[in-house]
């Protein structure tokens, strides 16, 4: 669930779209052919794994800095508005996915 959401922050945050299948396909199409001459480059793979991994990231530290954040406000350390506003989304979808279960 923070994971879907993570994934969706880092494609808005890089301002990156997401790398469409078939030019990974076709980035990647040296694979399957004995014959083609490996490229040197594969910055569409490269776009795609680094996605992919700062989602992963994103998912597990997003929830942790929530806590951490709160765990202030809850020792009375006031926070800054900019902390409380990272926070109240991240808690508000998790009340909301649990909410529906």
């Amino acid at each position: 669930m923070i994971r879907a959401l993570a994934s969706v922050i880092t494609a808005v945050e890089l301002g990156r779209s997401l790398v469409p299948l078939a030019a990974l396909e076709a980035e990647l199409g040296y694979l399957d052919d004995d014959t083609a001459i490996v490229p040197e480059h594969l910055p569409l793979a490269v776009e795609s794994i680094s996605r992919r991994l700062e989602g992963e990231i994103l998912g597990s530290e997003l929830p942790r800095q929530a806590d951490a954040i709160d765990d202030d406000i809850g020792a009375d350390y006031f926070p800054s508005e900019t902390a409380k506003s990272f926070s109240e989304p991240v808690w508000g979808y998790r009340k909301r996915k649990l909410e529906k279960r």
